[in-house]
């Protein structure tokens, strides 16, 4: 009897990839046990350096940094997801009850309103049934050793979860957290006790004489009652994360540089350039550290004197922007002891390796080590001409001699690139100097630039950034699982048996995974390790193999959750744009260039006569049980999204605590005690961007304030370029810049001053914001600094110059892909707002004003439009409230007050007692006030 050989070579593939992992595990095994003999039978013959007292400060310090973001970031999705489900639970306008009344149509609204809990309920029971069924899969055995044993765990589950929901909805808030941090403490005493690793009595005392006194203190004496003010804290929380995790950046080398010209430094100069570099960042945050400061206590109008408290929770507005000085602080002594350490051939703030690159270096090496060569091949810098270095000198010496004062903002720029500084740093300065150049010259300087502290205490005000470190969170519990296993089976039982039908499933695990782990490396990483070997040996061309994998893995900040989506609404301050949209405007762009890779592939297979799987109705269930947990991440935010039940931010807490029950206790793949090490990850990941945020947000109001996007809409007016024009112009441009700048640093570079323009032409917002992405996306595939190229590059052993080449023809598709997106907007604005219910956009020259042209209204009228927003503070109706908003709106309240007359309260007026007669003396005191 023949076998099937697609079954046969997917066989194989899981079976080698098993092999390798049970190898790998086997030999990390031995190693440790190695170790150990090795520690055992011969001690070390020298003792390591005594650390300074320095050095111990720092790791403290580093380890209170640390063990901060992990527990802020826990706090803040716990505090957001229960708020979400409160008012899911409380809330009168159910969006259960709305979502079945369609299909009840046979009841009344109230029976409905009834029904639907208990369907609800019942699916969910349904649902915790199946997902303990798959972790006992997974085990091997039942939890419980009783009959049904799932069965049982889901009954206690919910259990837990009515007795949760009970309480939320009855007691005070302050006892739903004391309880819930009482089951945690107990759970990490009995761990703890249980395991007995070392130093666990110091733990366990400081957990329970330290931590829980001030947790119990906090609770009964500072939350407010219910739930509504959780967001308000996880703001503030979100804002000391970043802040100290930029911080924490300087210790790990982190932070996001302009790396482009630093390979072109001259051999000799390099100790002198890197000292140099760091002594400036040092500067720059010394400099935001006073500024900080000064915005808080100065003597007169600091905002530690002006008596203002926080709505929800009345703690005192300064003390929520007290990290800014105290990070920038700390983020200076660092970066001065970096700079020390460089000019003494030390190492510490080293930059590390690229996003990926560690992680593909180390597997590269492995590989290597098996096959038994001497050496992995690695792709390493490549060093330029240092005649470009002295070039680059030469322009920045020109211009700040001959150009003024925009030859100066020139130098600036070209100097903070060729010393490769932090992109905050970068930023920053081009602020400071463009308020010292085309500043105020009736307000001090120093209040001028103040303005980068304020922005800082805006994001606070910003409800929006708390779904960054939540998406964020979730995709990192998620990326340390086992998905991309899971997700490689799934896509090669449904679409395998198709004609190439290995690498449309490569093309699905990819979009699946870079989706939900948010990065594009690592899905070369984890996708690609598996697909690309299995791909070449199906017989498919091995360039095809290694570009398609290192193409795939980008289409992912087009699938919900996108961080870089999130990151362009926050920076778009010019254009109303709410990050629902953005998400859902993501889908048509990503299925087109899916569908364009899917399209080659199937051309690929049949060209190369791959074998075909076959199709085997068992396996693909088996795959879907097995992958349907990860499958359905990106189906649960869009869900949850597009039918209402919670917006963008409530969806990334709900990832989250997702996530942390898919991993931990069905997939089995982590365990508690790894999630503070996973934590401690993405507060470093966001530490390294949120102040680039900042300072992006703040230039963008510089060149707002100064009228540029107005004279830029002018310029673009004046050359009477039609939008598709434009467009293409656009496009050219930031394939450009893909090709020297990553995705973030582009987004805040560029936006702030290309969205005015399209808005200028009339170009929908969200149709641009989603043309800007693609076109980003496509960076991750072009040298210079395409972070993919190298990642793949060091994962499969080959030269840059040969994966620019594999990549090539799928550059050319998604150009094509780019120009389908670009010149056919239904595809993305239109359709994104479809899926959510929307009103479709219009142009602002074609808004019905009820009849006539725009600009013949009657001057007299008063054509004040009426609030559109909910709340009526909400003035840009982009669903949060800013303290700024909420001033505007008093002071319009205010003068609308004194601008209406006061009406007499009296009949006639005279009768100024009105008391229903009119005395002289009334008539005379009424007739002098008229005077």
């Amino acid at each position: 009897m023949s076998e099937d050989p697609g079954k046969t070579n997917q066989t194989e593939t899981e079976a080698n990839a098993e092999g390798e992992h049970e190898a790998n595990a086997e030999g990390e095994r031995e190693a440790e046990i190695a170790t150990e003999d090795a520690t055992t039978a011969a001690p070390p013959r020298t003792r390591a350096p005594a650390r300074t007292v320095l050095q111990r400060i720092n790791d403290l310090v580093f380890t209170l940094e640390q063990g901060m973001v992990a527990f802020f970031l826990m706090a803040i999705a716990l505090m957001v997801f229960i708020d979400v489900v409160e008012r899911r639970l409380v809330a009168p306008d159910s969006k259960l009850a709305d979502l079945l009344d369609g299909p009840l149509f046979f009841l009344s609204r109230a029976q409905v309103e009834v029904v639907a809990p208990i369907l609800v309920g019942a699916l969910a029971f349904g649902v915790i049934v199946f997902a303990f069924r798959g972790a006992e899969r997974q085990r091997g055995k039942p939890i419980l050793s009783v009959p049904g044993s799932a069965w049982t765990c889901a009954a206690i589950t919910s259990a837990a979860f009515v007795l949760i929901a009970y309480l939320i909805i009855t007691v005070p808030s302050w006892i739903v957290y004391l309880v819930l941090w009482g089951s945690a403490l107990l759970g990490f005493t009995y761990g703890q006790w249980k395991s007995k690793p070392e130093g666990y009595q110091r733990r366990l005392a400081v957990a329970w004489l330290l931590i829980t006194p001030a947790i119990v203190y906090i609770a009964t004496s500072w939350f407010p009652e219910g739930y509504s003010w959780a967001k308000e804290i996880a703001l503030i929380m979100t804002l000391w994360v970043g802040l100290f995790g930029a911080s924490v950046c300087v210790h790990e080398g982190k932070h996001i540089r302009l790396e482009a010209l630093e390979r072109t430094h001259p051999d000799a100069l390099k100790m002198p350039l890197t000292v140099l570099s760091r002594a400036l960042a040092a500067v720059f945050t010394a400099f935001m550290a006073f500024l900080s400061w000064r915005y808080l206590f100065k003597p007169e109008g600091g905002m530690y004197y002006i008596p203002m408290r926080l709505e929800q929770t009345r703690i005192p507005i300064w003390f929520e922007m007290l990290a800014v000085p105290l990070a920038f602080g700390l983020t200076t002594i660092r970066l001065t002891a970096s700079a020390v350490s460089a000019a003494m051939g030390g190492t510490y703030g080293d930059p590390a390796k690229a996003e990926g690159m560690e992680e593909a270096e180390r597997i590269a090496a492995e590989e290597a080590a098996a096959r038994g060569a001497s050496d992995a091949k690695v792709a390493g810098d490549q060093k330029r001409s240092p005649v470009v270095f002295f070039i680059v000198v030469g322009i920045i010496v020109i211009s700040a001699v001959l150009f003024g004062a925009p030859g100066i903002l020139i130098a600036t720029i070209l100097t903070a690139a060729l010393l490769a500084q932090p992109l905050f740093v970068v930023l920053g300065a081009v602020v400071l100097v463009c308020f010292w150049l085309w500043g105020s010259t009736t307000q001090p300087y120093l209040d001028q630039v103040e303005g980068l502290v304020e922005r800082i205490a805006g994001l606070a005000d910003t409800p929006t950034l708390l779904a960054i470190p939540l998406f964020i969170s979730s995709g990192a519990i998620m990326s340390h699982g086992d998905i991309s296993k899971k997700l490689v089976r799934f896509a090669q039982a449904l679409v395998g048996w198709l004609p190439g039908g290995l690498a449309i499933s490569t093309v699905l695990a990819c979009m699946i995974f870079a989706a939900i782990s948010g990065s594009s490396p690592a899905t070369v990483i984890a996708i690609g390790g598996i697909m690309a070997p299995a791909l070449i040996k199906d017989g498919y061309d091995k360039k095809f193999s290694h570009g398609l994998v290192t193409s795939a893995g980008s289409l992912g900040i087009l699938i919900p959750p996108s961080i870089p989506m999130i990151v362009y609404q926050i920076v778009n301050t010019h254009d109303p744009i709410r990050v629902e949209e953005l998400f859902a405007a993501g889908y048509g762009p990503g299925m087109v260039i899916g569908g364009i890779l899917v399209g080659y592939s199937v051309y690929r297979g049949v060209k190369d006569q791959t074998p075909r799987q076959a199709f085997v109705a068992k396996e693909v269930l088996d795959a879907v049980l097995d992958g349907f947990w990860a499958v359905m991440f990106p189906v649960l935010i869009m869900g949850g999204i597009v039918t209402g039940i919670f917006n963008a931010v409530e969806s990334a807490a709900v990832s989250v605590i997702y996530a942390i029950a898919v991993e931990v206790w069905i997939h089995r793949a982590l365990t508690l005690k790894q999630l503070p090490k996973i934590m401690e990850e993405v507060g470093v990941l966001l530490g390294s961007f949120l102040v680039i945020l900042v300072v992006a947000i703040c230039f963008g109001e510089f060149l707002v304030e100064r009228g540029i996007p107005q004279m830029a809409g002018d310029w673009i007016a004046s050359m009477d370029l039609q939008p598709w024009q434009f467009l293409l112009v656009v496009n050219v441009l930031l394939l450009a810049v893909g090709c020297v700048m990553d995705i973030m640093s582009a987004i805040f570079i560029f936006v702030p001053l290309l969205a005015p323009m399209a808005s200028a032409l009339g170009i929908d917002p969200l149709h641009f914001a989603i043309i800007f992405i693609v076109n980003l996306e496509i960076g991750y595939l072009t040298p210079p600094v395409g972070l993919n190229l190298f990642v793949a590059s060091t994962r499969f052993g080959e030269s840059v110059e040969y994966m620019t080449r594999a990549v090539l023809p799928f550059l050319i598709l998604m150009a094509g892909g780019l120009m389908v997106i670009t010149y056919y907007p239904p595809l993305s604005g239109d359709l994104g707002r479809w899926l959510l219910g929307a009103p479709a956009w219009t142009p602002p020259d074609v808004i019905d004003d009820g009849g006539g042209e725009i600009g013949d209204e009657d001057e007299d009228e008063d054509v004040t439009p009426t609030a559109a927003c909910e709340p009526p503070e909400d003035l840009n109706c982009d669903g949060s409230v800013t303290m700024e908003e909420m001033t505007d709106f008093a002071m319009r309240a205010e003068a609308e007050e004194e601008e209406e007359p006061e009406e007499p309260a009296c009949e006639p007026p005279e009768d100024l007692n009105c008391d229903g007669s009119v005395t002289m003396e009334e008539m005379t005191d009424f007739a002098a006030g008229m005077e």
